[in-house]
């Protein structure tokens, strides 16, 4: 019955616990606070690095198209160079069986 007749007392803990919260907190604000700072650093710094990266991409595409240019001659040549292979494979599997020529059509050019 003391106890309520008291009401409500901030003890030791409770004050340290608020003390500990608070101090937290302005921990967090400070740290926010310097990295707000430094953001038009930041901001500058990688503004300056655009056309460098811009001319690196540029270069890299040109590479890049240059090679896809590349496989697709080397892919057509090979193409070229195979069709007597394949002419004398298809002839290989339908010659004298004209009822093959249906199937192996679709093998072949799957």
């Amino acid at each position: 019955m003391m106890a309520a007749a008291t009401g409500c007392q901030h003890g030791d803990m409770a004050r340290r616990a608020n003390r500990e919260r608070v101090e937290s907190l302005q921990r967090t604000v400070a740290t926010w606070s310097e990295s707000e700072a430094g953001r038009p650093s930041r901001a500058r710094r990688t503004g300056a690095r655009i056309p460098d990266n811009l001319e690196l991409h540029a270069k890299r595409l040109d590479l890049m198209i240059q090679r896809v240019r590349a496989w697709q001659v080397r892919d057509w040549e090979q193409w070229q160079e195979r069709q007597p292979a394949y002419r004398h494979e298809i002839e290989r599997r339908i010659h004298g069986k004209p009822e093959q020529i249906e199937p192996v059509a679709i093998l072949l050019f799957l």
